[in-house]
């Protein structure tokens, strides 16, 4: 294997960075990474043809700027990607038409504890009157506190809490076993035989109890927002049954990067990365194990955890005490650049 360094700066990516050529690429090499350099050509074409994949693709299902930017510097690294990934994100058509707004104000906040490890606290709510899909009208939606892995399953509106708690067994608990913590702001009821019949279908014995009020459950909320707005994407461009788009629209939320832990859900949850979709048996891996060592890296990996949640906890506990402003009756939080 032919690698040469070919030249070397400290104005691209701080102390360090390095460029390497290695069979006819030039790779961007920051700890821990190595990213292949996309040059400036007439057209661009490479560069655009990158973007619409990220973007544009099944797997992709068209998310914002941010986040489309930090996953496709995983991979690869262009000094005008931060101005290319916006512009091309506002140019969409689709994404222009089909998401929804974000200009609500926040309202009353009450933050939930931070867990310790991943699937052990859920947050659950459904999705109802959307249109039959092979005779599916709603979904369940479950979201992992910690890691914000999202999970999906196709239902019907009329489905009671017996027949929900077969469908979060089926869809949670067999891959996760039973958590410790489930919220939702369904009601008491619902909620008391749903409990019961998870119970009942495990053999287990139980004492109930309630751990949180029904407001707290914005995390469900917010992910609900997303996914209608990826299943109104799909269906306008690939098909009228939502349904067949459900396995896609799960891997690309499972690999978007999240801005809070700078992973993506499936990396917080299994400790690697992901294959590029445009290059995925590249010898040139630019995944953290191949380079540092499968042991190496489960330190680091168990450190950087820990490292996330005691920043998350941080900023929680200064979420409880920032201050409110209050502007034609609705609450307004005042957050400094630092804590977002």
């Amino acid at each position: 294997m032919d690698i040469a360094i070919v030249w070397s700066s400290r104005k691209i990516q701080g102390s360090g960075s390095i460029i390497i050529k290695h069979n006819d690429l030039l790779s961007f090499k920051s700890q821990p990474m190595m990213r292949v350099c996309l040059p400036h050509t007439k057209d661009d074409y490479l560069r655009a043809s990158i973007i619409s994949c990220f973007h544009d693709s099944n797997i992709a299902a068209h998310p914002g700027a941010q986040r489309k930017l930090l996953r496709i510097s995983q991979w690869y690294h262009r000094l005008t990607l931060n101005q290319d990934v916006p512009y091309y994100v506002q140019s969409c058509e689709t994404s222009t038409r089909w998401k929804h707004s974000n200009a609500r104000k926040y309202g009353k906040m009450i933050p939930i504890p931070i867990p310790e490890e991943c699937w052990l606290v859920f947050s659950m709510d459904f999705i109802t009157g959307l249109s039959n899909s092979y005779g599916f009208d709603a979904i369940m939606t479950v979201v992992d506190k910690l890691a914000k892995h999202s999970k999906y399953r196709v239902c019907n509106s009329t489905d009671d809490a017996q027949t929900s708690a077969f469908h979060f067994f089926d869809c949670v608990v067999r891959h996760h076993e039973l958590p410790s913590i489930i919220i939702s702001d369904r009601h008491s009821k619902f909620v008391l035989k749903f409990c019961s019949s998870l119970a009942k279908l495990m053999e287990i014995r139980q004492h109930m109890t309630a751990s949180y009020p029904t407001q707290t459950d914005g995390q469900t909320k917010r992910q609900n927002l997303i996914l209608e707005d990826d299943l109104r994407f799909m269906v306008s461009c690939h098909g009228r049954y939502w349904s067949d788009h459900f396995g896609t629209i799960m891997y690309a939320h499972a690999t978007l990067v999240s801005a809070s832990t700078g992973m993506s859900p499936f990396e917080f949850d299994t400790g690697r990365k992901e294959c590029n979709p445009l290059y995925p048996l590249s010898s040139l891996s630019s995944t953290r194990q191949v380079q540092h060592g499968i042991a190496e890296y489960a330190k680091h990996s168990h450190d950087l955890l820990q490292e996330i949640i005691d920043v998350v906890k941080n900023i929680t506990f200064k979420l409880r005490i920032v201050k409110r402003s209050t502007t034609a009756g609705k609450g307004r939080l005042l957050l400094s650049k630092p804590e977002i």
